[in-house]
């Protein structure tokens, strides 16, 4: 399989992601709202979830879109380079940012006494998870900008 061919299997999976994670903000989510609704006295606390949800959304779409720059950087035989580093230095800024943020907002809902301590510990786990993601990304970024250098040197050698 070439650099070209593998660059279009991961768009196709980067396409997939994306419509599936519409589909969940778009479609799920306000019918999961609608249905909380119902059981809870608080409406406000069911609409507070979905805007945070629908927020912490945002940077996975923004993250995609700088996926498919590296995607595109790879299939035009570029895969290691200063760009792509910083691409995902960016991701991985996109992911610490989004696991913060949704630690702040589960807070204030837990402490505004809008929040079960069971949901509090899953969304603590999904913190983790971010974390996780981000430390991977700037480990990639790194490596691929040390990568690039070393490209570079080879190719002023030459």
């Amino acid at each position: 399989m070439n650099q070209k061919s593998l660059s279009n299997w991961l768009k196709m999976m980067i396409i997939g992601v994306g419509i599936c994670g519409l589909l969940i903000c778009v479609l799920v989510l306000p019918m999961l709202t609608k249905e909380l609704e119902t059981l809870m006295n608080e409406k406000w606390v069911c609409w507070a979830w979905l805007i945070l949800l629908w927020l912490t959304s945002i940077p996975c779409f923004v993250a995609l879109i700088f996926s498919w720059r590296i995607m595109s950087n790879i299939g035009n035989d570029k895969s290691f380079t200063k760009e792509n580093a910083g691409l995902l230095k960016q991701i991985s800024a996109l992911a610490i940012g989004d696991a913060v943020f949704l630690f702040i907002w589960n807070m204030i809902l837990f402490f505004m006494n809008a929040n079960h301590p069971s949901t509090l510990l899953a969304c603590l786990f999904i913190d983790f998870i971010g974390v996780v993601i981000a430390v991977i990304f700037a480990t990639l970024s790194h490596l691929v900008l040390k990568a690039a250098d070393l490209q570079e040197q080879s190719d002023y050698t030459v």
